[in-house]
């Protein structure tokens, strides 16, 4: 999945936390930047075994798939436990920091395994930076937007 829908969706989860006075504002928002952020390891990625700094080379790689080791531990089975015991003990400090950084890691994750057979995708470049984005994935980040502009005018 794109950013944009790593982005939304854990904020989309988070603001119902918010009506249910759970999380603040602010709380959704930062779990909203962490679950796209995640995604940074791929960038780390290209660092550590290319030692290729561009951000360009790095996108196009991991949108056209040239690059199959691209996930990191925290994309597999050890990263997916390694950051569940963090989170646990997080549990022991903060309630609200541990919901934040679980809201944003397991929703990324859960993002990352679904996989519908459509073939409808929209694929552009925009300065450089390709795009194959699903048509899925437009409808899910429609419904997204929706749901957390209802959220957001009936507060």
């Amino acid at each position: 999945m794109y950013p944009l829908t790593h982005f939304l969706f854990p904020l989309t989860l988070s603001l119902i936390l918010v009506v249910f006075g759970f999380f603040t504002y602010l709380q959704a928002i930062l779990s909203a930047l962490l679950g796209m952020s995640i995604d940074l390891d791929h960038y780390l990625h290209r660092i550590i075994y290319y030692k290729d700094f561009n951000v360009k080379s790095c996108w196009n790689k991991a949108v056209t798939h040239k690059d199959k080791r691209e996930r990191t531990l925290i994309h597999h089975e050890k990263g997916f436990i390694f950051v569940t015991i963090l989170i646990t003990i997080f549990l022991i400090f903060s309630t609200k920091l541990a919901a934040i950084f679980a809201m944003a890691f397991y929703s990324h994750l859960l993002l990352d395994h679904i996989h519908i057979k459509i073939k409808r995708r929209f694929k552009f470049k925009e300065v450089g930076f390709k795009f194959n984005i699903p048509f899925y994935e437009v409808i899910i980040n429609i419904i997204l937007i929706i749901i957390i502009l209802i959220i957001i005018l009936n507060k």
